[in-house]
């Protein structure tokens, strides 16, 4: 069975809820403490909604300089695939993994509601089988949802989810990025949480190149 790693960070909890979707999409799942450095028969990483060390100073700051951190840095720079999931995006975007930073919602509070997306570029792993367009309703659920792009490496990422409407989080409106070589994604809505609904067709597709 195919095996796909979780992130767990201090002042985290394990992800229950993904490790549930992940055996519903039929693979194995195991932890990685923080203090973890080998990464050998993973075949991905995930980086869950997870407060990683209570989010304190900035949301995966402390996150990027753990071992864990490291290990999931040099294992998306050998193309292992990482997906970054809300808090998980934030470590992505201070290992520099991704390109901008997550920063505090437009109105600084803290918000869990649903959100309607929809896909946009398409031309990675993650999305194999969808098109530009497809429409989700997918949980988010953060006080620091306001993805802003990077002005100096632009072509570093390329928006492949984003917010349908006006919404309470991102300026920029953008839901999620994933890298140029295509295997690294962050994205801020958390999919396991509409696990019945669109959160497990969009799973399902995110996780197809695994089957």
């Amino acid at each position: 069975m195919k095996c796909v790693a979780i992130a767990l960070f201090p002042g985290g909890q394990p992800d229950s809820d993904f490790a549930f979707a992940m055996r519903r999409l039929g693979f194995s799942t195991k932890v990685l403490w923080h203090t973890e450095h080998d990464l050998t028969g993973c075949e991905a990483v995930v980086l869950p909604f997870s407060m990683s060390f209570g989010s304190y100073y900035r949301p995966g700051a402390l996150a990027a300089q753990t071992p864990l951190g490291k290990a999931v840095e040099g294992f998306a720079h050998k193309g292992g695939r990482v997906l970054g999931i809300s808090d998980g995006f934030a470590v992505l975007t201070e290992l520099k993994l991704l390109p901008g930073a997550l920063l505090p919602n437009m109105n600084a509070r803290f918000f869990s509601t649903q959100a309607k997306c929809h896909t946009d570029d398409c031309r990675h792993p993650f999305f194999q089988g969808q098109q530009p367009g497809n429409a989700f309703r997918l949980h988010v659920a953060s006080a620091n949802a306001n993805y802003f792009p990077s002005d100096t490496a632009p072509e570093a990422a390329r928006v492949a989810l984003r917010f349908s409407e006006d919404n309470v989080f991102s300026k920029s409106g953008i839901a999620a990025v994933v890298n140029a070589p295509g295997n690294v994604l962050g994205m801020l809505p958390i999919p396991e949480r509409n696990w019945e609904a669109d959160g497990g067709r969009l799973l399902a597709s995110m996780f197809s190149w695994l089957s």
